[in-house]
């Protein structure tokens, strides 16, 4: 069996603030022998001083100057989430594997004992399935150009494990993709070309929730960093959030449905909870 220390986590952030600051020491309690890259998108800008070891700074241009299609709506790296994993690959291609984590993640399991469990069972892929009916599911049409619907497998990579042939498998099967003529609107989506493709090629996938309790982790809503201690039995929490970030989050759809889930998800204790602990000084200003 393949020695642990050899894998590598890439924390994916846009600037550094007190919140990712806290969020990247999280990260680095659950590794042990792996090795951590902080991977900052300078798209829109610097993102600021990293007082960290292995940092990465890239932007839209380390992509596609190598062929990689400037195709999505909205941001390339926002639809295009597995593209970071490409860029990496490029310049430390000595990693096995490969575990990629956003900002907003909070993982709460040993990645060491993950990876020896992925290497002992030749796994390609462990993410999870995002539950949705492929005939409801939004980015289901930006698939059709290259997929049919019964092959499509969408699933959340916000955390996710790579096997490093599946990154190399993905690289290519993006770049002869981006050689055919296709629109903006036919581009597949990172969030489901990745286990759609590795599903098809027969690539070896585990879910998430194998690992243990995953009952918050989704695209949204947001969880409050406070609310960290009460949830210390998950495996991996997304997206958890705080201060403004976490309040544009609650309203991204709209005052009455930010105000519906306060209601439902019993929010409002917790939104004291994390005013309080700002005025107290434990929590910083800026978040």
């Amino acid at each position: 069996m393949q020695e642990t220390s050899s894998y590598a986590v890439i924390f994916k952030a846009f600037a550094m603030d007190r919140f990712v600051e806290r969020q990247l020491a999280r990260l680095r309690d659950m590794v042990g022998a792996g090795d951590i890259y902080l991977m900052l998108d300078e798209t829109s800008g610097p993102a600021g001083p990293a007082a960290f070891a292995r940092v990465i700074r890239y932007d839209e241009a380390d992509l596609t100057s190598r062929g990689f299609a400037d195709y999505g709506e909205g941001a390339l790296f926002w639809y295009n989430a597995d593209y970071p994993l490409y860029h990496f690959q490029h310049l430390h291609p000595e990693y096995d594997v490969v575990v990629m984590v956003e900002y907003d993640v909070v993982v709460q399991i040993n990645l060491d004992t993950l990876v020896r469990v992925f290497r002992e069972r030749q796994l390609d892929l462990i993410a999870q399935p995002i539950d949705k009916p492929v005939d409801v599911y939004w980015w289901t049409p930006s698939m059709r150009r290259f997929y049919q619907d019964e092959q499509i497998r969408p699933y959340l990579i916000c955390f996710s494990v790579f096997s490093g042939r599946a990154i190399r498998h993905l690289a290519a099967c993006r770049l002869a993709q981006g050689r055919e003529p296709v629109t903006d609107s036919q581009w597949p989506v990172g969030e489901c070309f990745v286990a759609t493709e590795l599903s098809l090629r027969q690539f070896r996938i585990e879910t998430l929730a194998a690992s243990g309790p995953l009952t918050r982790y989704d695209w949204w809503p947001p969880i409050h960093e406070s609310e960290l201690p009460d949830r210390a039995q998950e495996v991996v929490l997304h997206p958890v959030l705080s201060g403004r970030r976490y309040m544009k989050s609650l309203f991204k759809n709209g005052y009455r449905t930010g105000c519906v889930t306060i209601w439902r998800l019993n929010l409002a204790a917790v939104l004291v909870r994390g005013i309080w602990r700002g005025l107290r000084g434990r929590s910083p200003a800026r978040s």
